[in-house]
């Protein structure tokens, strides 16, 4: 059991996850101009952790991984835990970012 004040210990895995939603979170903040962003945690058997945000969307060249390299270190963070990234982008509607976490983080 954890004393107060005692500093938390957090795994590596559960490190790329903070990560992974930090990047999702700034993204929206950066580039989207959203009217709010939600942070959604699904610990049901699926194990969702969804970033959305009501900014402007994706557009193509959004995605480049020769254009934008956060999206990209999501992505191999993601498959680095054995973890499903999926981002969905409506243009004028905002952002998605859903990660499915492996049941050991």
């Amino acid at each position: 059991r954890r004393r107060p004040g005692s500093p938390l210990s957090i795994t590596a895995g559960a490190r790329d996850v903070l990560a992974i939603v930090q990047e999702a979170v700034c993204n929206a903040l950066t580039h989207g101009q959203p009217a709010s962003v939600w942070i959604e945690l699904h610990d049901d058997a699926a194990r969702w952790i969804v970033v959305r945000d009501t900014g402007l969307g994706l557009t193509p060249r959004d995605v480049s991984p020769r254009v934008r390299h956060g999206l990209g270190n999501m992505r191999r963070r993601a498959r680095s835990l054995g973890a499903n990234l999926e981002v969905i982008s409506i243009a004028g509607a905002g952002v998605s970012v859903r990660l499915g976490r492996p049941a050991e983080i």
